[in-house]
């Protein structure tokens, strides 16, 4: 994942990031509002975690902009907070789910895998990308309306794949998802696979940018 701290207390928010980072996500993290307001305005991380108190603001009133910019960004608030009309507030505004300081790294690690798997499967059960028309409850594919036979690794791929359509998808995501899944990751895997679903489809559906990851298009 491509997760944003957003936390003022730098000792805290290099804490979360080193630890998320050693389980193989991409961070960045901003200490004002101001700077994670321009971080997800230029690009689109795949979780934001969110203190409620920030020096430039309240975290609950960045909430609602976090929303208002894109709303199907899922996000955490962290709060020292313990009044039950914070967390409800939040809630509200849209926060996916919430932590009160201190709290343990991995119960943080578990809450943002569950908030970005319940993420990923809100897409609707059928999506149709070019002549590609996947229905994700029956797990298959269709391309130029033929059937097409996949491999339970090339369907992990293809699925993450086409629930974050038009966005990049980095190689540690998908190689993470692989892992979820049971299956082994080597340092190629995701290129074999990226290789073979595009063999069953066509090699220019899914792209390949350096540096940002893969993407399977919908135009």
């Amino acid at each position: 994942m491509n997760i944003l701290i957003v936390e003022d207390e730098k000792k805290i928010a290099l804490a979360i990031g080193e630890f998320l980072k050693n389980k193989k996500n991409q961070i960045t993290l901003a200490h004002t509002i101001e700077d994670a307001e321009i971080f997800i305005k230029s690009e689109k991380p795949d979780l934001v975690i969110l203190d409620i108190n920030l020096p430039d603001g309240s975290g609950l009133n960045f909430l609602k902009k976090i929303k208002n910019i894109k709303n199907n960004i899922p996000v955490i608030i962290t709060t020292a907070r313990s009044q039950i009309s914070d967390r409800i507030e939040g809630l509200n505004l849209g926060a996916d789910d919430y932590l009160i300081k201190p709290f343990d790294l991995d119960e943080l690690y578990a809450r943002c895998n569950a908030v970005y798997r319940r993420y990923l499967g809100n897409s609707t059960d059928n999506q149709k990308l070019k002549n590609l028309t996947i229905n994700f409850n029956a797990k298959t594919a269709h391309y130029n309306e033929g059937r097409i036979n996949l491999t339970a690794k090339e369907w992990t791929v293809l699925e993450i794949l086409a629930k974050k359509h038009d966005q990049y998808v980095t190689k540690q995501d998908i190689e993470n998802s692989l892992y979820e899944s049971g299956y082994e990751v080597e340092s190629n895997t995701v290129e074999v696979y990226i290789s073979k679903i595009r063999s069953k489809t066509d090699k220019k559906i899914i792209q390949t940018v350096r540096d940002l990851g893969y993407c399977l298009s919908s135009k």
